[in-house]
């Protein structure tokens, strides 16, 4: 399956461009993983959201083209497989009536397994007495179960209070949290009034506005859950002390008499049934020995007399086709000495004729060679002057490559603005150098400062995205040693996986051996991002998602904010680490407040969805907003703005004003006409309620059921509260 590389749309086979965003780069992804329906972006099998197109995947994933099995074409040759496969001998037959006499072991054994049967007829009867006294321990249990019934009531009583109170406790802490989003608002402008004088007191003053708010939420969530349990725990004491007690008693005089019972049944039952089962194992391994042997006797023997007559019939063709061949030759000898006569007396004739011409053509000869000495002797002084000319010439190359060379690296050391066009001009005079130098002239020396220069050049093509002038210089540069190359190779071979090297192991050992160069500490990041992606897609390692996520997490520190928005997905979505809401939130925000789009979109899901915070419509929709800004036409965004602005299901506090539903229904058809069927919901719904548009519930139905037909669940519980009459018009139920 082909991935784009920059937005992860999914592209046909022939398509050379993005549908989305129009790049030309892709990734080949390996189809054994599962896959999002809406972007083609790999899923694990727990994900709830796509961390592409953060689209809701849990329920409509499919299976069907992920099928990675492939018919190996007739004309490949499987040799790996050669040295594995064992050869055909002389004892294939014995083993194969070894297997015969194995089955009729098995016979026997399955007769055994009749008696067997037998006595568990008798175990059967033993049980009967079991059941009756479990009967009897039922009885016990109703008695027990009528006390649980009395402890529930009590509980559930305690638990009504404590309901009611924690209501009144959510009250107070709704006041509370609006007086904190009036301190967050007055704090934020503050902080627009610091960043214009300084950035470093802005990031300071927002901190604290966090901190403080946080704390304050946190004591007041604190004394409200601490009081809560401590009443619903003595409540819950007392009523389970009670009940236990009689429960306990009950139990024990059930279980007492139940248990005596019981054992005296299986005791008898187990004896009788261990006796027979003895004698019928016995006498089955008895008959299935005798037979096996009597079975493995007579396959030898047959093997013996079949391998006896083979060799008798191939020595006899073998003795046919010697005198075949013989007479063969024998008549060959024949023909050829009757040719070599003929051609002797043909070659005489010849040689008559052919020495008269000779002394024609040796005086001819004699004129020629005397003609091409003086020719040659004046080539040769050309030659010799054209050579000491490019002899010359070479020197002055080699000395003007050279030269180059180290002027560009001595700029480059200094300042790398400007000094990528000596640097280029140099690598072009040494490449010209190499293709005419030849061993008289010694280029060796050059290849030092050659490697160096392809090392920056490719560095610098790669992060440009120019993987046509990058990727040779990179992969000559790697081979003659640079670690930085490599490092960068491999991150360009996992997104182009169809050029990756055979050896499983050779891309592990090829990143690892890199880390340990002269490499700095941003390589060493990539690196280890690079690490991550090859452990989490197991590609050239066994995949390991903790091992993934660690690198990750090794990544972020380090400051890589890809990294920092993929570790915040990894506790989000429980990916190689345990899920963790509050991490993922914080890990999501830092990403977000860089500028990452994964950690733009997952940090507006934490705010749509309430993860790791509370649930907030209006920060969705601000961070939904970025998200366009930077992916723009992305369809899911488009869709949960609709969804947050006009609330349909009633899961965000607030109530949407006229200018809300309007705003809604323009990002609800923009996400249609860029393929989000799902946002057919939200136009349903502003047809039902008859809020921007005129109402009509035959327009509602249609949109309701387009989504419906897209999984929407949401949209088929609203298609069941309408009813149609007569005339085709559909009203409420």
């Amino acid at each position: 399956m082909r991935i784009c590389d920059k937005c992860g749309h999914k592209l046909g086979k022939k398509d050379k461009f993005c549908g989305r965003c129009g790049s030309a780069m892709y990734n080949v992804v390996p189809s054994r993983y599962k896959y999002c329906l809406h972007c083609g972006e790999p899923l694990e099998n727990k994900a709830k959201f796509c961390s592409s197109c953060g689209k809701e995947c849990s329920n409509i994933i499919s299976f069907s083209f992920l099928d990675d099995r492939k018919a190996i074409p007739d004309d490949v040759e499987l040799d790996f497989l050669k040295d594995r496969l064992p050869d055909t001998t002389e004892e294939d037959a014995e083993l194969a009536a070894a297997k015969e006499a194995a089955l009729r072991a098995e016979e026997a054994a399955r007769l055994a397994e009749e008696a067997a049967l037998k006595a568990q007829e008798e175990k059967q009867k033993a049980e009967e007495v079991i059941r009756k006294a479990e009967e009897e321990r039922l009885k016990a249990e109703e008695a027990i179960k009528k006390a649980e019934e009395d402890r529930k009531k009590a509980e559930e009583e305690v638990a009504k209070k404590a309901e009611e109170k924690r209501i009144r406790e959510e009250e107070e802490r709704k006041r509370a949290e609006e007086e904190r989003k009036r301190k967050e608002e007055e704090a934020q402008r503050r902080r627009e009034e610091a960043a214009r004088l300084a950035e470093l007191e802005r990031k300071r003053l927002e901190e604290e506005a966090r901190k403080k708010a946080e704390e304050e939420k946190k004591r007041a969530e604190e004394e409200a859950r601490r009081k809560a349990e401590e009443e619903r725990k003595r409540a819950e004491e007392e009523a389970r002390r009670k009940a236990e007690e009689e429960r306990k008693r009950a139990e024990e005089e059930a279980r007492r008499k139940a248990e005596e019972e019981r054992k005296k049944a299986e005791e008898e039952a187990r004896r009788k049934a261990e006796e027979e089962r003895k004698r019928a194992e016995e006498e089955a391994r008895r008959k299935a020995e005798e037979e096996r042997k009597k079975a493995e006797e007579e396959a030898r023997r047959k093997a013996e007399e079949e391998r006896r007559r083979a060799e008798e019939e191939a020595e006899r063709q073998r003795v046919l086709e010697e005198a075949r061949r013989a007479e063969e030759e024998r008549r060959a000898e024949e023909e050829r000495k009757r040719k070599e006569e003929e051609e002797r007396i043909r070659k005489e004739e010849e040689y008559k004729r052919l020495k008269a011409e000779e002394e024609a053509r040796r005086k001819a000869e004699e004129e020629r060679k005397r003609k091409e000495e003086e020719e040659r002797r004046k080539a040769e002084e050309a030659a010799r002057l054209a050579e000491e000319k490019r002899i010359k010439e070479l020197e002055e190359m080699y000395h003007d490559a050279t030269t180059s060379a180290k002027k560009a690296l001595e700029k480059y050391a200094k300042s790398a603005d400007g000094a990528r066009g000596n640097l280029e001009v140099a690598l072009d005079k040494l490449n010209t150098l190499y293709k005419k130098a030849d061993v008289n002239i010694d280029v060796s020396e050059t290849r030092g400062d050659y490697y160096k220069i392809e090392e920056i050049l490719g560095i610098t093509y790669y992060l440009e995205g120019a993987y046509k002038l990058s990727i040779p210089l990179l992969r000559d540069a790697a081979d003659n040693g640079s670690c930085k190359c490599r490092i960068y190779l491999t991150q360009w071979l996992l997104r182009n996986r169809g050029e990756l090297p055979s050896d499983q192991g050779f891309l592990l050992d090829y990143i690892e051996n890199s880390i340990k160069g002269d490499v700095t500490e941003e390589e060493i990041t990539i690196a280890n991002r690079v690490l991550a992606k090859m452990y989490r897609d197991g590609i050239g390692v066994k995949r390991s998602l903790p091992t993934a996520f660690e690198y990750f997490k090794k990544a972020a520190d380090a400051g890589d904010i890809t990294s920092v928005a993929t570790v915040g997905q990894c506790y989000m979505y429980g990916e190689g680490v345990k899920k963790n809401a509050k991490e993922a939130f914080q890990w999501n925000t830092r990403a977000a407040e860089a500028g990452d789009a994964t950690g733009i979109r997952n940090l507006a899901i934490c705010y749509d969805l309430g993860t790791g915070t509370s649930r907030d419509a209006i920060k969705a929709i601000e961070w939904y907003k970025k998200l366009l800004e930077i992916m723009g036409n992305d369809r899911f965004a488009m869709y949960r703005i609709s969804l947050c602005l006009c609330n349909p299901d009633k899961e965000y506090a607030g109530k949407p004003t006229d200018d809300m539903y309007k705003e809604a229904m323009e990002f609800a058809e923009r996400a249609v006409a860029a393929g989000e069927q799902n946002a057919n919901y939200v136009i349903g719904y502003l047809y039902m309620i008859g809020k921007v548009v005129i109402r009509d519930y035959n327009k509602a139905v249609n949109y309701f059921s387009l989504a419906a037909k897209h999984g929407n669940s949401k949209a088929k519980e609203k298609i069941d509260r309408f009813t149609k009459s007569a005339s085709g018009k559909y009203t409420l139920k």
